[in-house]
């Protein structure tokens, strides 16, 4: 949640300037950021439990 707002706080000076739609800018860094915790909670998973095969 913090590092979304932290992204969120740096885009928006751009968002504030631009005249595009802000989905343009928020949608990667927020499809990012699911990715990102999809991985590490793969990470974590395979640290603590093991290969589910």
């Amino acid at each position: 949640m913090v590092a979304l707002v932290a992204a969120l706080s740096v885009l928006l000076p751009r968002l504030r300037r631009s005249d595009e739609p802000t989905s343009r800018l928020v949608g990667p860094v927020m499809g990012v950021s699911l990715l990102a915790f999809a991985v590490l909670s793969a990470v974590v998973f395979l640290v603590r439990i093991g290969s589910p095969w």
